[in-house]
């Protein structure tokens, strides 16, 4: 799909008229959360928010690279196959999004809100999640790679062959998560907190690493050659 370059304001004003398909786009200026209108587009976009779930924006294909979000209420969004390396999506409200196949190579998300999303085949390499909330989220088949996961709830979340070697994973709720033939290479748990009935299939255990010894009733580890 041929990439169509698009002015910010031109975006915010044809999502306020109702335009909803934004699929092969990339934006001239990459600080929306820094126009002048973002404030309106977040009201309208509250506002509207039920008729988001029947008719999300759909942003897929696109190349958002170093895209500035910050704060942008925006459920239900679809975003697949969409390049997002170096972005900031902090404070933003992106609960129940499509982002499958999608790539945040060295993005930044503080106090975000993925819950229920579905983040399958997604590079998350070297990305910063702080205190951003992944509950119940599918991160299946996708690349965390050297990611640095604090404060963050994954609690019921999916991760089948995922990768998460040399990730640090600090102050973080695992809770109930699903995590099978997951690459744990070298990752760091420090203060991350499990519970008795968690289950892990790990393809590489090696040099995982915890910050205080965890007793065999609390976390129970399965290898699957």
């Amino acid at each position: 799909m041929a990439i169509k370059k698009i002015e910010i304001l031109e975006f915010i004003e044809k999502i306020i008229r109702g335009e909803r398909d934004f699929r092969g786009i990339s934006l001239i200026e990459k600080g929306l959360s820094n126009n002048e209108r973002f404030f309106e587009l977040n009201k309208y976009l509250e506002k509207n928010k039920e008729g988001l779930r029947k008719e999300p924006i759909n942003l897929s294909d696109s190349e958002l690279l170093g895209f500035e979000a910050r704060g942008i209420f925006l459920p239900y969004v679809i975003a697949e196959r969409t390049k997002f390396n170096e972005a900031d999506l902090s404070y933003s409200y992106l609960r129940s999004g499509k982002f499958s196949d999608s790539i945040f190579y060295k993005s930044y998300f503080y106090k975000t809100n993925l819950e229920f999303s579905i983040l399958e085949r997604t590079d998350f390499s070297r990305a910063k999640l702080i205190r951003t909330k992944l509950l119940m989220t599918k991160i299946n088949k996708s690349k965390l790679y050297k990611i640095y996961l604090y404060q963050s709830d994954l609690e019921g979340a999916e991760l089948e062959d995922t990768d998460l070697s040399e990730a640090d994973i600090i102050e973080s709720e695992f809770r109930s998560i699903y995590v099978k033939n997951t690459d744990f290479n070298k990752t760091n748990f420090k203060d991350t907190h499990f519970n008795w009935e968690d289950i892990i299939l790990g393809k590489n255990l090696q040099e995982i690493r915890f910050n205080r010894e965890i007793p065999s009733h609390y976390i129970r580890f399965f290898v699957k050659d």
